[in-house]
């Protein structure tokens, strides 16, 4: 189950919770304002619920940098680190990266699609 982070839109508490929350793994953002119902035990924001604490205020923001230096970070293609030089596509092969977004995109597209490519074992080949 999703932590719920509840949070109002022109708090600046909120913004920075939601902010963090962004980074983090299965954290559900609620803004308040658009709720026409909400549990008892919300009574201010931002709040940080899991199934069985709540965390407000400064506590709120303490746990979700606690939560967002746990998560695993997302990384985009072409990210000048270790793990992004790494990167493994969906079908298990590297590609490699370089720091230009564009080029990486287009290279990792090419070497799937040839992974993609299946030749028909009933199509012979042509003798010269």
């Amino acid at each position: 189950m999703a932590d719920a982070l509840y949070i109002y839109p022109s708090d600046r508490a909120s913004d920075t919770a939601a902010r963090l929350a962004r980074d983090v793994k299965d954290v559900e953002i609620i803004d308040i304002s658009k709720e026409a119902e909400l549990p008892a035990y919300v009574n201010g924001v931002p709040l940080l619920a899991d199934e069985k604490t709540e965390y407000r205020g400064t506590e709120c923001l303490n746990r979700l940098k606690e939560l967002k230096e746990l998560s695993p970070a997302v990384k985009a293609i072409g990210s000048p680190d270790e793990e992004a030089a790494n990167f493994v596509g969906d079908l298990g092969f590297k590609s490699d990266v370089t720091l230009d977004p564009k080029k990486d995109l287009n290279n990792y597209m090419k070497e799937r699609g040839a992974l993609l490519q299946v030749q028909d074992p009933r199509r012979q080949r042509r003798s010269a």
